[in-house]
């Protein structure tokens, strides 16, 4: 039980190092292995490899952006009794995000976070609007 609480605390810290723009504070709770999934055609998209690679990606995210809030609607584990600090979170969130250039958007989804030993492995997004990051961001490199 404490495990499971333990597992959310440290995902709930992880969406608030996000809100105050802290990288370093989210970079904290990844493992040095860990693998960050990004869906959709936008240019945030693809799967990152790697702390660095994943702290590349919430950098350039962050010099885009000039605010942004996550505001969690449920946050659910799937080993709830467990004693040890390995779970599988589930985060359902609302973002509201405004570019540097004053745009502002709304979008929701689904954060799936696997933590063994207290850090997280592999962190994997699912967002009901990709349509909207799409025109926020522009589209993946790849597909331009």
């Amino acid at each position: 039980m404490i495990g499971g609480l333990l597992a959310k605390q440290t995902v709930r810290r992880g969406f608030a190092a996000l809100n105050l723009g802290d990288v370093d504070g989210v970079m904290a709770l990844f493992a040095d292995d860990a693998v960050l999934e990004f869906p959709g055609g936008s240019a945030l998209a693809g799967r990152y490899e790697g702390a660095q690679a994943i702290r590349h990606f919430f950098v350039e995210r962050r010099a885009r952006v000039d605010r942004l809030h996550y505001t969690l609607t449920h946050v659910a584990v799937t080993e709830t009794l467990t004693l040890g600090t390995s779970n599988t979170v589930l985060v359902e969130w609302v973002l509201a995000e405004t570019m540097a250039d004053g745009q502002a958007h709304h979008v929701s989804g689904v954060t799936s976070l696997h933590l063994h030993g207290g850090k997280v492995v592999r962190a994997r997004e699912y967002v009901y609007e990709p349509d909207v990051l799409e025109r926020a961001w522009g589209p993946h490199a790849a597909a331009a």
